[in-house]
């Protein structure tokens, strides 16, 4: 991910190598396995006979395992089976270790400690960081995913969950096969709605998948890619049309005490103009949050938490996301 880490100190965002051990975004994944009841020598080397036994089944990378271990800044890490459709969970609290999510191609979340991970072999890896509002998405795009939106859903998950304004965001699409090697039937630039060739021909996925992410309003300037090749690179990742059955791993997260925090942040009033996006704060837990709209068509963010902590303010800082007519007092 080159500049993002000097550009968002508070994130971590890199793809991990074939072999396992070296790492891209100059951060170094370490070991801590979740499943309870593994034992410690599964956690003391995850690449052993004894460690493929227990996650066998599991499609755990080994690279999942070390990312937990002895400390380091990461809580939970979580992935999912990936369907190559377009549904993208958003995470908040959730339980230390290793977390399977349900099917999905995506993962969101603006709570540091939260570690999103999507497995790949040529598929595109979409980072999306909103520097504003401190929060990250990690998408599984393949053609199937990016024909039935899974840029947008991510786009859009954002903007429900913590009040992400496209024009703030930046994207990058990683490493995966390049739009010389990867040739494809005339039905898939149909379903991608790209002019249709007569016969197979290459298809540049990770220029389709930035071409939707523009398109729903983040700025070119914001949207990068990668020039690595899954296939015909130097061999470094895996690739599944070169016949690998191994998975390499994109990962993303806010790590802890780089900035983040796991409550509401800065103000919720609606500016002068009526756009909401500058200062608004989301609560930490948005998986308790839903929205509300006013019968003049305001639309904000209620927190539930309250319900089940009684602790938790009622009415937390939580952003408003349409203004119809109210204005700031002077």
């Amino acid at each position: 991910m080159p500049g993002w880490q000097a550009a968002f100190p508070w994130l971590r965002a890199g793809t991990t190598l074939r072999g396992g051990t070296a790492l891209r975004g100059g951060t170094t994944l370490r070991a801590k396995s979740t499943r309870r009841p593994s034992s410690d020598a599964v956690l003391a080397d995850p690449d052993s006979a004894r460690a493929a036994r227990v996650w066998a089944g599991r499609r755990i990378p080994p690279e999942c395992v070390r990312a937990l271990a002895n400390g380091g800044p990461w809580r939970s890490l979580v992935r999912s089976r990936q369907v190559h459709g377009a549904v993208v969970r958003v995470h908040a609290a959730l339980s230390e270790g290793y977390v399977l999510a349900g099917d999905c191609d995506g993962h969101a979340t603006r709570t540091p400690g939260v570690l999103l991970a999507v497995t790949l072999a040529d598929c595109v890896p979409v980072f999306v960081a909103d520097p504003v509002n401190r929060a990250v998405a990690l998408l599984h795009a393949g053609w199937r995913g990016v024909a039935e939106g899974v840029v947008e859903s991510g786009l859009t998950a954002m903007a429900d969950a913590f009040g992400s304004d496209p024009a703030d965001l930046w994207v990058h699409a990683g490493p995966s096969i390049c739009g010389r090697c990867y040739e494809v039937g005339p039905e898939v630039f149909s379903a991608l709605g790209l002019a249709r060739p007569p016969a197979p021909a290459p298809l540049d996925l990770r220029a389709a998948a930035l071409r939707r992410a523009t398109a729903a309003g983040v700025p070119s300037a914001n949207a990068t890619s990668s020039d690595e090749c899954t296939l015909c690179g130097d061999g470094r990742y895996f690739s599944h049309r070169g016949g690998d059955q191994g998975r390499h791993l994109a990962f993303l997260g806010i790590a802890t005490g780089e900035g983040g925090d796991d409550g509401p942040v800065g103000d919720p009033s609606v500016g002068p103009t009526g756009d909401p996006s500058a200062g608004a704060g989301l609560c930490g837990q948005c998986a308790w949050s839903r929205k509300v709209e006013t019968r003049r068509g305001s639309v904000f963010r209620l927190c539930l938490r309250h319900r089940a902590d009684p602790s938790f303010s009622k009415y937390p800082s939580l952003p408003v996301l349409r203004c119809r007519g109210f204005e700031v007092e002077r």
